[in-house]
């Protein structure tokens, strides 16, 4: 399906699944890859046996230029929580990190339905809302342990990091607004730590489109001041998540 004219990826996504004829919708982006050839097989026969509607799988993120793979996500800290914690539990995880990616969660579409699909207010970022929403729900996403793409890393649409990506500005205005109309909201029971990291998220997205990198230590110290604790919440989740794409070290014997 084509347009002449760019109404984003949400709408584009949204646009696709109204035209697919299947009872399973598995989305990939066009510089993703299914794993192998048994991924599409895996994941139908994971529905049928679990009767789930929506699933997320493991996703193996690989360099963006050499295609190699780095490492495995969400990172085993996170696959405990999508198997222990409740979904009202996972939402609150989700508001600090998003560890369940669109681009390996698959669901039916009658569940897409039942959920009135994406939400067409973001231009970018269908995901994030589509999972926060689900979970707001007390709804359950399935973990499936299995790696169902190669995910490349560093120069996609989605990575805020590239700032050679000509859609950065709408990708951070949609980012605000997840944290605003997502988030916010709904975090009455939400401990007070993970209430000052969400603020500092959402300054830090006000902030970090306006400024070039090497401007960003400036700004980390104008959000500590805002909030000291919100900000080293922050950090230490920024460190974890790029601790967990860094390239893995092969000893040469």
């Amino acid at each position: 399906l084509h347009d002449e004219n760019n109404h984003g990826t949400v709408w584009n996504c949204d646009n696709c699944r109204r035209h697919a004829n299947g009872q399973i919708l598995m989305g990939i982006a066009s510089d993703d890859r299914f794993y192998d050839n048994k991924v599409i097989s895996d994941v139908v026969r994971f529905f049928n046996e679990t009767k789930a509607d929506i699933i997320t799988c493991r996703r193996m993120v690989v360099d963006a230029d050499s295609g190699q793979e780095i490492s495995s996500m969400p990172t085993k800290r996170y696959q405990k929580c999508l198997i222990n914690k409740t979904p009202q539990k996972l939402f609150e995880e989700c508001g600090s990190c998003n560890f369940i990616a669109g681009a390996n969660t698959y669901y039916t579409r009658e569940f897409y339905e039942k959920m009135n699909g994406y939400d067409l207010n973001y231009k970018y970022i269908e995901d994030v809302p589509f999972i926060a929403k689900t979970l707001r729900n007390d709804i359950p996403i399935i973990f499936f342990d299995r790696v169902t793409i190669k995910y490349r890393y560093g120069k996609g649409i989605s990575t805020t990091s590239n700032t050679n990506n000509v859609y950065r500005d709408a990708m951070y205005k949609d980012r605000k607004r997840f944290i605003e109309y997502e988030f916010l909201p709904y975090m009455n029971k939400w401990p007070w730590w993970r209430k000052e990291h969400m603020k500092v998220r959402m300054k830090r997205f006000e902030m970090e489109h306006q400024v070039k990198q090497s401007g960003m230590l400036k700004a980390y110290v104008k959000i500590f001041f805002y909030s000291p604790i919100g900000t080293l919440v922050h950090i230490l989740y920024q460190l974890e998540y790029k601790n967990s794409v860094q390239p893995l070290v092969k000893k040469v014997r």
